[in-house]
C-alpha cells in the first residue's frame, strides 16, 4: 500500500485554507495542494508563487490581453491529464522545455524560498531537456533536436515526446503588459519581461539600417541569439513604431510564438512544414512514436502571484513507418523447394515423401504474394489545438 501523505489546500491568495488538510498517496488535483511537511514554513509567505487558482481576479486582468489564458498550474494539469488519456503516464513522456534563460522562468518548488513560475506538476514529466535561449526560441538547433530524440526510452514498453516551446511576457497585477513585480523591486516600472524582446524592439526602432545585417556583423559578434530575435522582429518596424510599449511587447511576443509555428509548420497559419520533417531527424524516430509538440505564451506575473499560459498551438505527430509492396521472396523460395522436393519423391516413388511435399506446397502458395517493405518514414499530424484548450 501507497504511504500517504498529508497535504493541505491553498486559496488564490497562496493561504492555507483551515480544515482542508487531506491524506493521499500523491497530490491532489482538484485544488492548490501543498504537503503539509513544507506549509509550516510556506504559511508565513515563503513559498514564493502559489501555483494559484484560474478564477482568481488575476487572471481577469491577464484575460484582457491573452483571452484564452489560464493559470500554469491549471495548464500543467490538464496536460498532464490529456497525455494520460491518451495511454502515457507523465513519467514516461521526456520533455523538452523550450524557454528564456530569465529566472523568474524556473520551476516552482513549493517548499523552497526561489522566484520560478513553471508550475511544480511539470516536473512529473521526465527530464526535461533544456533548450534555453533568448526570448524563449528554439535555439539548440538540429543536433540538440536530434539529442533529445536520441534520448528517448527503450526500456518502456509505453513512452512518447513531449516539446512545450513557451517565449515569455510579463503581465502585473495592475495590467501593464510587459512588466511584472519581481522579488527585490518596488514596482513594475522599470521592468522588461521579457527584458530580451524588449531590447531587441529597442534596436529595431533606433537602428539606421535599411535591411538586417547579418548574424556575423560586428554590431552582433557572439550575440547570435539576439540576432535571431531582431531579424524576426526587423520586418515589422512599422507596425511597432505605431505602438505603446506595452503594445509593442504583445506584437512582438506575438510575433515570436508565430515563428515557432511557422518553423514546426504546425497549427494554424503556419507557412511552411520543414523541421520536423527533416531527413535528419525523421530517421532518428522510432516507430510509430508519438511526440506532442506544444507552443504558446508564458505569462509571468508578480512575485508571489500564479503564471498562467496561453495555448497556441498542440499538435500530435506520429512516426509512422512508410511500406513499399515487394514480392514476397520467402514465399517463392517456399514454393521452388516444395516443387523440388514434389519431384524427388515422384522419381523415387516415396509415397510419404510425396505426401509431405504436397502439403509444403500448398502452405508455401497460401503464403501472401506481396509483402510490404520498409521504404522510409513518414509524419502523420494531428492538431489537438481546439479540444485541449476546451479541455482546460
Amino acid at each position: 500500500m501507497a504511504k500517504l501523505k498529508a497535504y493541505i489546500n491553498r486559496d488564490a491568495s497562496g493561504n492555507f485554507i483551515p480544515g482542508s488538510v487531506v491524506y493521499s498517496a500523491t497530490k491532489p488535483k482538484n485544488g492548490s495542494y501543498a504537503l503539509i511537511v513544507a506549509g509550516v514554513e510556506q504559511n508565513s509567505s515563503v513559498i514564493s508563487n502559489p501555483e494559484g487558482s484560474v478564477d482568481s481576479a488575476y487572471t481577469r486582468v491577464i484575460r484582457k490581453t491573452y483571452p484564452r489564458a489560464t493559470a500554469a498550474s491549471n495548464f500543467a494539469n490538464g496536460l498532464i491529464e490529456w497525455i494520460k488519456a491518451d495511454g502515457y503516464f507523465a513519467e514516461n513522456v521526456l520533455t523538452m522545455e523550450v524557454k528564456c534563460s530569465d529566472d523568474i522562468n524556473a520551476p516552482v518548488f513549493s517548499n523552497l524560498k526561489n522566484i520560478g513560475q513553471t508550475p511544480e506538476r511539470i516536473s512529473e514529466f521526465a527530464g526535461s531537456f533544456q533548450d534555453r535561449s533568448l526570448g524563449g526560441l528554439p535555439q539548440t538547433g538540429l543536433l540538440g533536436m536530434q539529442a533529445f530524440v536520441s534520448h528517448s526510452f527503450t526500456t518502456e514498453k509505453k513512452n512518447a515526446l513531449l516539446i512545450i516551446q513557451t517565449p515569455h511576457i510579463g503581465i502585473s497585477s495592475r495590467g501593464a503588459v510587459g512588466r511584472v513585480v519581481r522579488k527585490g523591486k518596488v514596482n513594475e516600472k522599470t521592468d522588461n519581461t521579457c527584458g530580451a524582446t524588449a531590447a531587441a524592439i529597442n534596436w529595431v526602432l533606433t537602428t539606421e539600417e535599411t535591411k538586417m545585417p547579418g548574424s556575423d556583423s560586428l554590431l552582433f559578434t557572439d550575440n547570435y541569439q539576439f540576432w535571431v530575435l531582431c531579424s524576426i522582429l526587423f520586418m515589422h518596424k512599422a507596425d511597432l513604431s505605431t505602438l505603446e510599449y506595452g503594445e509593442q511587447m504583445k506584437l512582438a511576443t506575438d510575433l515570436l510564438v508565430s515563428s515557432i509555428n511557422q518553423k514546426n509548420g504546425l497549427g494554424s497559419g503556419a507557412k511552411s512544414v520543414n523541421y520536423f520533417k527533416q531527413l535528419g531527424l525523421a530517421k532518428m524516430y522510432a516507430d510509430n512514436l508519438d511526440i506532442y509538440v506544444l507552443t504558446g505564451t508564458f505569462i509571468n506575473t508578480d512575485y508571489k502571484t500564479p503564471a498562467h499560459i496561453d495555448v497556441s498551438s498542440f499538435v500530435k505527430l506520429t512516426n509512422s513507418v512508410l511500406f513499399n509492396k515487394a514480392e514476397n521472396k520467402k514465399r517463392t523460395d517456399a514454393i521452388s523447394k516444395a516443387e523440388a522436393d514434389l519431384k524427388a519423391a515422384e522419381k523415387a516413388g516415396d509415397a510419404e515423401a510425396l505426401a509431405t511435399a504436397k502439403q509444403e506446397l500448398l502452405v508455401a502458395q497460401a503464403m501472401p504474394e506481396f509483402i510490404n517493405v520498409k521504404a522510409g518514414n513518414r509524419i502523420i499530424q494531428k492538431d489537438i489545438t481546439k479540444a485541449f484548450i476546451k479541455s482546460l
